[in-house]
C-alpha cells in the first residue's frame, strides 16, 4: 500500500475544516487535475475523511478505480446526547445509521472503511480516565476500556458484512491511568494490545 490523504478544498474555503465533501461531480475539475497526478507519484490507495451519502459519488470513485488507486472512506461518529452511544438504543441508531451508509455508498473501489476517528481522545467525549475533577465528560471511563472497544468491534462487524476492511484510526495518546496501570507500552501501542485481545472484525490498525 502506498497512501495517503486526500482532502482537496476549493479556493475560499478553510481547508482545515475537513468534514466537507467535495467528490461529486459538481466538484469533478478538482480530482480530475489530482487522480492522474496521484497515479504517477505511485499512490495506491486514498484516505478521505466525508462521503455524504445524499451526494453521487460515482463519477469520483469510478476514477479511482481506473487509476487502480483504492479509497479508505469513513464514518464520523459524535458523542451525541440524543444518541448515547453507551445505551442499548442510541448504540443500535448508531449501527443503524452505519449499515445504511455502507450500502448507500457501496462501491468496488471503496475497500477500507473507518468507524470513527481519534475515539479515544478524550475531547470526542467517548473515553476518559475516571476524574471527578476533570472538566472533561465521557460516555465511558477509564474502566471501560475493554466495553468501548467491543463497540467498535462489533460496528466492524457491519463493515465486514458489506465486504470491506474495517478500522478506527487512533490519536497518538495514552491509555487512560486507571486502565493502564499493568501495561508497559506506550501511546498507540498500548491501544492496539488491548485491541488485539476484542477487535477480530478489525483488519487494520491505524493511527494519525
Amino acid at each position: 500500500m502506498r497512501g495517503m490523504v486526500y482532502s482537496p478544498t476549493p479556493i475560499g474555503i478553510d481547508p482545515s475544516f475537513q468534514s466537507l465533501d467535495f467528490f461529486s461531480a459538481k466538484y469533478q475539475s478538482m480530482y480530475d487535475r489530482d487522480l492522474p497526478l496521484l497515479a504517477a507519484m505511485g499512490v495506491n490507495t486514498i484516505r478521505i475523511y466525508v462521503l455524504d451519502e445524499s451526494e453521487n459519488h460515482e463519477d469520483f470513485l469510478d476514477k479511482c478505480l481506473a487509476y487502480n488507486i483504492t479509497v479508505m472512506a469513513g464514518t464520523h461518529m459524535y458523542s451525541d446526547p440524543d444518541f448515547p452511544f453507551n445505551t442499548n438504543w442510541g448504540f443500535n441508531q448508531v449501527k443503524l445509521s452505519l449499515r445504511s451508509q455502507l450500502q448507500k455508498l457501496r462501491h468496488p473501489a471503496i475497500t477500507i472503511w473507518n468507524v470513527g476517528n481519534e475515539l479515544n481522545l478524550p475531547a470526542e467525549g467517548f473515553i476518559c480516565e475516571s476524574d471527578p475533577s476533570s472538566n472533561t465528560t465521557c460516555l465511558y471511563d477509564g474502566s471501560q476500556v475493554f466495553g468501548f472497544l467491543m463497540k467498535i468491534n462489533e460496528l466492524c462487524a457491519e463493515v465486514v458484512a458489506e465486504g470491506m476492511l474495517c478500522s478506527s484510526p487512533l490519536a497518538e495518546y495514552q491509555l487512560p491511568p486507571d486502565f493502564s496501570g499493568w501495561e508497559s507500552a506506550e501511546g498507540s501501542t498500548a491501544w492496539f494490545r488491548k485491541m488485539e485481545n476484542v477487535m477480530d472484525n478489525m483488519a487494520l490498525n491505524t493511527v494519525n
